[in-house]
């Protein structure tokens, strides 16, 4: 994992070293609760996000950086904490808008987007920048079981801006 992260980190700018290294993390932390923590504690999360940031116009660098985002984030409360600190919503927002026709970038999104929704925080952060239209436009792209994980999200997202419009968000809870 080391040398992933230092990969990600010494090649940045690389689009081909930085979707080659995203891919391999992204197995690395998939049902593994050791490899996420320490890929959380070691600042993975906000390097796989600086590369999707680096690379937008790269569809791989979005897709494996999403789904290592995913995978990192599966039922890991302190990675979803720290997630939702850095600027992961916002640019799994951004690789969403970007390859917008992708069913595979859509659904890695809302994957990731889904794990951070278990954090108050982390569903106003979504609707305070506009993750609801870009999940939207997802419930008219994917099918199946991704079209109803899509519209779980939007309908959470719309019940979290119903009650902050009306004064009612506490702010950090997590939710079951």
């Amino acid at each position: 994992l080391q040398f992933l992260l230092e990969s990600l980190s010494a090649h940045e700018n690389n689009a081909g070293t930085c979707s080659r290294a995203l891919m391999a993390l992204a197995n690395a932390v998939f049902q593994n609760d050791v490899n996420q923590i320490w890929t959380g504690k070691h600042g993975g999360l906000s390097l796989i996000s600086t590369c999707m940031e680096r690379h937008p116009k790269s569809i791989k660098c979005q897709i494996h950086g999403a789904r290592a985002l995913r995978n990192a984030t599966n039922r890991s409360e302190c990675n979803i904490r720290l997630a939702g600190e850095s600027d992961v919503i916002h640019n799994v927002q951004r690789a969403m808008l970007e390859f917008s026709a992708s069913e595979e970038v859509l659904q890695e999104g809302i994957g990731v987007l889904l794990n951070l929704a278990v954090v108050e925080n982390n569903c106003v952060k979504m609707v305070e920048i506009g993750v609801i239209a870009v999940v939207q436009h997802a419930t008219q792209v994917l099918r199946t079981t991704e079209l109803e994980r899509a519209q779980f999200l939007l309908d959470l997202l719309i019940k979290v801006k119903h009650r902050a419009a009306a004064g009612g968000m506490g702010g950090s809870g997590v939710y079951p």
